[in-house]
């Protein structure tokens, strides 16, 4: 028998009955993962390692190296604080004045595979999709 795991949703929100709202565990995985891809890197006191310059590269230049750095990041940032998770492929690659992130990943508990797209255009926006 399955069990469906369950935590409190982030961001912190209420749910419809007044109480905090809460996810399932796939959801508490992503939410994990952009808090550490969108945390400044060297901006937590006691963990400067935590976190990405992911949001350094928004207004750069876009070059091949630059796209090898940026993948790189990611899995590393993900693989040493997001121990739930096996990382199966990181994809990152230039649309004119966009870049799309496609990050697949399997949950270590149940394996199930799960892939989120984050998408970034040359004013900064970011777009998730699932």
């Amino acid at each position: 028998m399955a069990i469906d795991y369950r935590g409190l949703a982030a961001p912190v929100s209420k749910s419809g009955g007044g109480y905090f709202a809460s996810a399932y565990l796939e959801e508490l995985i992503w939410s994990s993962i952009w808090l550490i891809l969108f945390t400044p890197l060297g901006s937590l006191p006691g963990k400067r390692d935590f976190g990405t310059n992911i949001v350094d590269f928004i207004f750069e230049q876009v070059n091949l190296p630059m796209l090898a750095e940026l993948q790189n990041q990611i899995g590393e940032a993900i693989s040493k604080y997001e121990p739930r998770v096996i990382v199966d492929d990181i994809l990152v690659a230039q649309r004119e004045h966009e870049v799309r992130i496609r990050i697949s990943l399997r949950i270590v508990r149940s394996l199930k595979r799960t892939e989120r797209i984050l998408l970034y255009d040359t004013l900064g926006n970011v777009s998730i999709y699932y």
